[in-house]
């Protein structure tokens, strides 16, 4: 990843308060800076089960995901699950799109001002 991309992440799981009810779910954005997406999301405390990167582990007290996971119940049967995981993509600059877009709209123009001096009838 590029530095200054940011991540999402929807994450679903059991509530706490009711864990037979419905799911909770959550979409955290956060900057993933000049390290890797998931060496930055250790860093602040996240972390997973299994190698696949689906099931995640109770944050610790005191880190940036610890709060907005209370509501979900990490120790019941059902695990707390990443459902989908986006980062930004790299796009090309505007103006490479724009200046062939002008040219053509130039080229249109001189021929439309041919037969502008050409009576229709």
């Amino acid at each position: 990843m590029l530095g200054g991309t940011k991540l999402r992440l929807v994450i679903d799981g059991p509530d706490f308060d009711n864990p037979d009810q419905n799911y909770q779910s959550t979409v955290m954005v956060h900057p993933t800076g000049d390290a890797g997406a998931m060496a930055r999301l250790k860093t602040v405390g996240l972390s997973f089960i299994n190698p696949y990167l689906d099931q995640l582990d109770e944050p610790f007290p005191g880190m940036a995901f610890f709060k907005p996971f209370q509501k979900f119940d990490f120790y019941g049967d059902i695990l707390i699950k990443v459902t989908l995981m986006q980062s930004d993509s790299v796009r090309l600059p505007k103006g490479l799109l724009s200046s062939p877009a002008l040219l053509l709209l130039g080229l249109i123009i001189s021929l439309q001002r041919r037969r502008q001096t050409v009576p229709a009838f």
